[in-house]
């Protein structure tokens, strides 16, 4: 309503620097501002990767293996897009299936193919069951994705043992996830 009625003024852009009375734009602008407010929305975009690299698909519905990977794009991954219980736990399960994708030490690394069915399967069934996510994981359904993840890595689930809990709390347990460093964890033999 604010913006409508003139009272805030939108300005988008690239911000280049912060100034003493707000900030610098890219365009050379100068924006003064009691408040600045980045909102830099859900859909990611790579202008920096070759196009030939498909990170969305036409729908805007991200297609990466396991929220991770893009098929058939080698020592290229992404942490941080799919989010499990917290952001700070899911991205480091991210980066320890991640690591241990570029090492070769998952239990198995599925061909282009597998991992482009292993997507549409994947977004066919979020669309039955999350309508309108994008191909993103969120809310009850993220202990799944943790399980797929500790499977692939050839470590056990970490779930609450009580149906109750972990409903209540799906995996947002820390202390489930602390030995994923271990030298026992990280030695773990791939089955």
């Amino acid at each position: 309503r604010a913006v409508h009625r003139g009272r805030i003024t939108a300005k988008v852009s690239t911000a280049e620097a912060f100034t003493q009375a707000g900030l610098r734009l890219a365009t050379g602008e100068e924006a003064a501002a009691d408040v600045i407010v980045f909102a830099t929305g859900h859909h990611k975009v790579f202008p920096f990767l070759d196009p030939q690299v498909r990170v969305h698909d036409s729908s805007g519905r991200l297609r990466l293996y396991r929220g991770i990977v893009p098929p058939g794009v080698e020592r290229l991954g992404f942490v941080g897009f799919r989010q499990i219980f917290n952001n700070i736990m899911g991205v480091e399960l991210n980066a320890h299936w991640l690591a241990r994708y570029f090492l070769g030490a998952l239990r198995t690394t599925p061909d282009e193919q597998t991992m482009q069915e292993a997507i549409d399967d994947r977004l066919a069934w979020q669309e039955r069951v999350l309508p309108g996510s994008g191909g993103y994981d969120f809310g009850a359904y993220d202990i799944h994705s943790a399980d797929e993840l500790m499977n692939d890595m050839g470590l056990p689930s970490r779930r609450a043992g009580n149906l109750l809990a972990e409903y209540l709390l799906p995996g947002a347990v820390a202390h489930r996830y602390a030995d994923l460093t271990s030298p026992a964890a990280a030695r773990k033999p791939a089955s």
